[in-house]
């Protein structure tokens, strides 16, 4: 599946890095494409790539861009017949600076952003982000209660153990120290299984997508199907948070049982 972009005023063909690295294309090289065209056919083409587009303008997606009359002529179209272009990106905040990146290099179009032509789109959006936001504060919170109640419920079935080893000479920096490893050990391997399981589920909704059928009848601006992307470096960040919370709201539970005198430790019962 490859997006195309008719291009109306300039003369070469443009590939993206990533469709150029999936084809392993470069700029010199012939692709052929094939496409149905409007009388129900077949329409078959050769296309010499001019260049990667590396700019980072379309380097997100899996795009062609070929001079407009090519594109006519290829899927019978008439000429001038082709009044309006939608650009789709994952960044839709940037469409502004993007608006006026692409008015720079086709200053005889008329460029606008989505969020001048649908204003109500565009409060949905931010409604939607402050929701999610407000959702991602509520779960955190959550969480940092198990986490704490999890680790204060562990310490305290082991308060006769964990006395035992501060009777015979243990610090009560190693019992602190003994206590996170523990928990960072289970929350290694919580990563691991999340990783796992996630890294499955978002591979299949890159092959099916999220479908928006409904929603994109309502709007040109948003595309029927939606597909997921993996991102490593945001996996990176968002484990390295996990380990940090998780050390966090263990800290009290840790230092409560570190400093309970060992003799009462031992004496109490659970």
């Amino acid at each position: 599946s490859v997006n195309t972009l008719a291009i109306g005023t300039r003369r070469e063909s443009l590939i993206s890095t990533k469709l150029a690295k999936k084809l392993k294309a470069d700029a010199g090289d012939t692709i052929v494409i094939l496409s149905t065209n409007r009388a129900g056919g077949l329409s078959i083409k050769e296309v010499k790539i001019e260049s990667v587009l590396t700019n980072g303008l379309f380097t997100g997606g899996v795009d062609l861009c070929i001079p407009i009359d090519k594109m006519e002529e290829f899927l019978l179209w008439d000429t001038g017949e082709v009044k309006q272009i939608r650009v789709n990106f994952n960044q839709y905040e940037k469409a502004d600076s993007l608006s006026k990146l692409l008015s720079g290099m086709f200053p005889d179009l008329n460029i606008s952003p989505w969020n001048e032509r649908l204003k109500n789109l565009e409060s949905l959006f931010r409604i939607s982000d402050i929701k999610m936001y407000l959702f991602s504060f509520i779960v955190l919170l959550l969480t940092s209660g198990i986490i704490m109640n999890s680790v204060l419920s562990s310490v305290m079935e082991r308060k006769k153990d964990l006395g035992t080893i501060r009777a015979i000479g243990s610090s009560r920096r190693f019992i602190i120290f003994l206590i996170l490893t523990e928990v960072v050990i289970i929350t290694f391997f919580s990563c691991l299984a999340g990783t796992f399981f996630s890294y499955i589920i978002t591979r299949k909704l890159m092959q099916v997508g999220f479908h928006y059928e409904s929603v994109a009848e309502m709007t040109q601006y948003i595309p029927p199907v939606l597909y997921p992307a993996i991102n490593p470096l945001r996996w990176i960040v968002d484990v390295i948070f996990l380990f940090v919370w998780a050390i966090i709201w263990s800290i009290y539970p840790a230092v409560l049982i570190a400093r309970m005198p060992p003799v009462k430790a031992l004496r109490e019962e659970i």
